[in-house]
């Protein structure tokens, strides 16, 4: 578990693939090879599987971040949680 403070506004979107992100930073600082990422935002489990396309101008630039960072490991599987 980690805690992450943003320091401006950002979507619910926006905030789930920072969450993401740094998620994935730690694991790569920590060698670790298999992930499994789980998120409530149907939306970003999404564009991170593909199986919706990113379009969203504020979200591409996260969606790139996470898909490069995402290459860097041997095996990495996403589930979407929904949020009930």
């Amino acid at each position: 578990d980690f805690a992450l403070r943003l320091r401006d506004k950002r979507t619910n979107d926006q905030t789930e693939y920072e969450a993401i992100c740094k998620g994935l930073e730690l694991l790569l600082d920590a060698s670790t090879e298999a992930v499994e990422v789980f998120g409530d935002s149907k939306v970003v489990i999404n564009h991170l599987t593909e199986e919706y396309n990113c379009a969203s101008d504020l979200l591409y630039p996260y969606f790139v971040k996470c898909l490069n960072l995402m290459t860097k490991f041997c095996f990495i599987t996403l589930y979407w949680v929904p949020r009930e």
